[in-house]
């Protein structure tokens, strides 16, 4: 299963490639989702068309915090763009 980091130490031709065909695990925080959000609409539709699972690391450090509020905004802006 391919893993593709997309963040600031993420490699742009591995980034390309995914952008061709979506596929695998993205490794991605939630600023750089955010970017997606809100630079690049249609690819956010293209990436997570076919999402099945998402998983937070480190769950715990969220909860509580405005970064946990940003997060579940973002989820919930993925989920409508996505309509998974």
């Amino acid at each position: 299963i391919p893993v593709v980091a997309w963040h600031g130490e993420g490699k742009v031709f591995q980034k390309k490639k995914l952008e061709q065909k979506p596929s695998g695990i993205v490794y991605i925080t939630p600023e750089s989702l955010e970017a997606m959000l809100d630079r690049k609409p249609q690819l956010v539709e293209r990436l997570f068309s076919n999402l099945e699972w998402i998983l937070v690391d480190e769950l715990h450090s969220f909860l509580g915090t405005a970064r946990g509020t940003q997060l579940r905004s973002l989820l919930a802006r993925l989920v409508e763009r996505t309509k998974t």
